[in-house]
Order: structure tokens, then C-alpha cells, then sequence
């Protein structure tokens, strides 16, 4: 929803199929991994790798998020329309 929220009227289908991929991709990552570490047998512990190694790149993805910028419906729930305005301007001027 962000995505499509925040992108240029030309560029929202492209970047929304985009997400939906890179969601898919990652989980054929993530089923990858798992057979790899299967495949190294770690007996007991096998679980615990399997999850660490899924947990990294949704860590990754919880840091990241601190760094974008607020939707313009989340400013416009919060009361804030002259954000909102600050926040969607810059996006409808710029091509990509």
C-alpha cells in the first residue's frame, strides 16, 4: 500500500509488481537456504540456523524502515494535511 500511495501515477504498477516479486524471490531464498543448511546437517541445531539466517535480512528490513519517509494517508489520519501536502509534492515532480 505504501508503495502505491507514495509512486507516480506512471511508475505505481511497475513498482507494485516489483515489491510482489521481491516478495516471492525472497521466499525461494528463504526455502534455498533451508535445504543448504539441511544439507549440512547440523543435527540438533539445525532449526536454530534455519532461523537465524531467515531473521537476518528481516532485521535488516526493521532498521530500514526508520530511514523512510512517513505516507501521506498516515499524515492525513494524524491531523496533519499540510504534511501531507510536504510529503507527496516532491514525489509528483520528480521522474524517475
Amino acid at each position: 500500500m505504501y508503495i502505491a500511495e507514495i509512486a507516480p501515477a506512471k511508475w505505481r504498477g511497475r513498482l507494485v509488481g516489483f515489491f510482489q516479486f521481491n516478495v516471492v524471490f525472497g521466499i525461494l531464498l528463504a526455502y534455498l537456504s533451508n535445504y543448504l543448511v539441511g544439507l549440512l546437517q547440523f543435527g540438533d541445531y539445525e532449526w536454530r540456523w534455519k532461523l537465524g539466517i531467515a531473521a537476518v535480512p528481516a532485521v535488516f528490513f526493521f532498521l530500514t524502515l526508520f530511514g523512510i519517509p512517513r505516507s501521506p494517508r498516515w499524515l492525513v489520519k494524524e491531523e496533519e494535511a499540510g504534511g501531507s501536502k510536504r510529503s507527496a509534492a516532491p514525489n509528483r515532480r520528480r521522474e524517475f
